[in-house]
């Protein structure tokens, strides 16, 4: 039986089986689905560690760690510390799949990642 956890409204969500980026991998957030640029004035993202998930509303969400925000180009100081964006493979409200989170290069070797159904410490929306 596949682990479960209870969502803010009380009822019980299943942990998704990630088809992606994991628990412990750098990854690069982009601001916008249509828009995977990494140079000139169009490029919008953010660059960290997903250091776990959380359900959000209903909505499983990587928790990345941010150490690296971009904005119009240009690399800015001043951003959130932790972002919350969908789960590769979710779907959207337009029938779409979520897939702006990848993988920049694995911190940890392939028998190190954590998948979320070995990850006790995957918590709640708090």
């Amino acid at each position: 039986m596949a682990p479960h956890q209870h969502s803010p409204g009380g009822t019980m969500t299943k942990i998704p089986a990630l088809n992606g980026p994991l628990i412990g991998d750098r990854v690069r957030s982009f601001d916008f689905h249509y828009e995977r640029s990494l140079d000139g004035p169009r490029s919008c993202y953010m660059e960290g560690q997903i250091t776990g998930l959380e359900n959000i509303e209903g909505c499983w969400r990587y928790k990345i760690e941010v150490r690296r925000c971009v904005e119009g180009g240009k690399e800015v100081k001043d951003f959130a510390r932790v972002i919350y964006p969908p789960v590769n493979g979710t779907k959207t409200t337009m029938g779409r799949l979520t897939d702006g989170v990848e993988l920049l290069n694995p911190v940890l070797s392939d028998q190190q990642r954590v998948d979320p159904f070995d990850y006790p410490h995957t918590s709640e929306y708090r």
